[in-house]
């Protein structure tokens, strides 16, 4: 009786879990669409993070009602932080290949590729700051940029997170259709949070 229960509780717990991945995977669509994707996307991927922050923190399960809550909340920061990390990213790529190719000077070219792990590692820790610290614009940005080399721990974790996450994708695709925003988003979450909780319990010390 006892093995019967457990295998209940863990199916309930198993189905709790996949009907919010599901819920996460249809509603970051929905508005993304709905803010025309290219301004969707950014405030989307914030509102995914919040609900998954919510859901780590305070244990509360993710809504519609939430979701276009968090999704406002962050449409207007999240698409300015989105597409500064982004355009930083292909302006750095594009320096990156024209240093290789037709400069050749070493120095540079370490520059340019240091910037670009730092704005790479940086984009990891956007959301999950956006969605615990009260920051501006310029802050978020030089935050994000302190945790990727302060806690190198959670930016391995985060990164070895969303390579597992890919691999059990490529051998359940299906994963892919019904919970592929859920398996990114949680480990770069959680990993987040660890993160930012070390860097504040070192704040703290000082």
């Amino acid at each position: 009786m006892g093995d019967l229960k457990g295998i209940i509780k863990g199916s309930y717990v198993i189905g709790e879990i996949v009907i919010q991945a599901m819920k996460y995977q249809i509603f970051f669509f929905l508005f993304v669409l709905r803010g025309g994707i290219l301004f969707g996307l950014f405030p989307s991927i914030a509102a995914v993070s919040q609900g998954i922050y919510q859901q780590i923190i305070e244990e509360e399960s993710i809504s519609l009602k939430k979701f276009s809550t968090h999704y406002k909340q962050y449409f207007k920061i999240g698409n300015q932080l989105g597409y500064t990390v982004c355009g930083a990213l292909v302006f750095l790529w594009i320096d990156l290949r024209i240093s290789a190719t037709y400069i050749q000077l070493p120095i540079l070219h370490y520059f340019l590729l240091f910037l670009f792990i730092l704005f790479m590692g940086g984009s990891l820790y956007i959301f999950p700051s956006l969605c615990r610290y009260e920051l501006t614009y310029r802050q978020y940005i030089q935050r994000s940029g302190l945790l990727v080399f302060c806690n190198l721990i959670e930016t391995i974790a985060i990164i070895f997170g969303l390579y597992l996450s890919t691999i059990l994708m490529a051998f359940f695709p299906i994963l892919l259709v019904v919970a592929s925003v859920a398996l990114y988003g949680f480990p770069i979450v959680w990993f987040g949070i660890q993160s930012m909780k070390r860097a504040e319990r070192k704040a703290a010390k000082l």
